[in-house]
């Protein structure tokens, strides 16, 4: 299962040098808050979770603006001078130049915070290698109709249920399981993964495939 995430936001439109510091850091707090509690109620507990700060600003005048990450600690510590610090160089290699040396005054837009909830990950089973030949999934044979060669052949069928890792399908076959079917066309052969999965590949890329995916 993926994390969680959302993302808030306040406006808050002032001179970075004149903020009002009490304000700016009871804004984050409030986010802080509301984050904590809202990922809470979706079963996160509060040390799974993870605040991520940053600043909307431009220079006076502009019309773009320029997102910068800050830190807690400079955040908490209302540390002004290391934010317009990190904001010249990355207006730099947005927009190819900084007004740092003329002095130009920065204007803060928003505040925002990105908080996630880190989720509980599925441990996956692995499986010991079998062999290549897939023969004990083999299930049947059935026509079916090849558009390169515009004309119906036998084709073996697999049960994807009983495939092992390392065993290799040949196109063209077909793979059954309960929930979906796979087509494997001439061109491609498969492998199974040590996780039960299917890695499907340019029949001349096999030994590149085989060294990423298979035993070592």
């Amino acid at each position: 299962m993926s994390d969680l995430k959302h993302n808030f936001v306040r406006t808050y439109s002032s001179f970075l040098n004149k903020i009002d510091l009490k304000k700016f850091k009871s804004l984050f707090h409030e986010m802080e808050r509301e984050a904590t509690e809202l990922l809470k109620s979706e079963n996160i507990p509060e040390e799974s979770i993870q605040h991520f700060y940053s600043l909307d600003m431009r220079y006076v005048k502009q019309y773009h603006e320029v997102n910068v990450e800050i830190t807690k600690e400079e955040m908490e510590k209302e540390d002004i001078e290391s934010m317009a610090d990190k904001f010249h160089p990355e207006h730099n290699r947005l927009y190819g130049y900084s007004l740092e040396e003329e002095g130009a005054p920065i204007e803060l837009i928003n505040l925002r915070l990105s908080s996630i909830g880190e989720t509980a990950k599925p441990e996956f089973r692995e499986e010991e290698y079998d062999k290549e030949n897939p023969s004990n999934a083999l299930k049947k044979k059935r026509k079916v109709y090849l558009p390169q060669k515009k004309t119906f052949e036998e084709v073996h069928v697999y049960d994807g249920h009983k495939l092992k890792y390392g065993n290799k399908i040949e196109g063209p076959s077909i793979i059954e399981q309960i929930n979906t079917t796979t087509f494997v066309t001439p061109e491609f052969n498969m492998l199974c993964d040590k996780f039960g999965s299917y890695t499907m590949f340019l029949k001349e890329k096999e030994e590149e495939i085989k060294k990423k995916i298979g035993p070592r």
